[in-house]
């Protein structure tokens, strides 16, 4: 004789109220949620979103998940999307609450430094001075792929051959390195 909990399966248990969703927060990476569990027994959760506005039809992104965070790392930098959470009385996830709340928000840009300046260098004692974008943070240049020394303002002076490049960091945390 075998037996089985009817709640693993999504039956046999009530759906618990909706979640509360607290505000999303696009970060460099993704987008992090966060949420309270509804009124009622809840065993998981799922995480749903759509392009936003909020409303209309939402698709799972990620659950059932036990945990009352998610991180969605697939959202596309710069597009605006909406989330909504529901609970599930079940860890399957099958018995959902109804829509929480819902938020919006939207992956951070990194940026894209660029670099201008002379391309070539025909004397070899004469500098060339290369300049990105100014009123970043954290300048670091670098040749052939290497870290220069010293070399961490957005107007630095270049006496090497080779491919130079750059890296810095936007005030929102977000940082980006040119193309060689």
């Amino acid at each position: 004789l075998s037996t089985m909990n009817p709640c693993s399966t999504g039956t046999g248990c009530a759906a618990p109220e909706a979640p509360a969703l607290d505000p999303a927060e696009g970060t460099c990476t993704g987008v992090n949620l966060s949420w309270s569990q509804g009124t009622g027994d809840t065993a998981s959760y799922n995480v749903y979103r759509k392009v936003a506005p909020c409303g209309g039809t939402y698709a799972k992104i990620a659950g059932p998940l036990v945990a009352t965070t998610y991180s969605d790392l697939s959202a596309v930098a710069g597009t605006s999307y909406a989330y909504v959470e529901r609970g599930a009385c079940d860890v399957a996830g099958a018995t959902e609450s109804p829509d929480s709340n819902c938020m919006t928000a939207a992956r951070l840009v990194s940026p894209a430094p660029t670099i201008s300046g002379d391309a070539s260098n025909t004397c070899p004692s004469t500098t060339v001075t290369l300049t990105t974008q100014s009123g970043k943070g954290s300048y670091q240049w670098y040749l052939g792929g290497s870290p220069i020394s010293g070399a961490n303002a957005y107007q630095p002076a270049a006496a090497s051959t080779g491919t130079y490049t750059v890296s810095y960091t936007e005030a929102n945390g977000c940082s980006g390195t040119s193309a060689g």
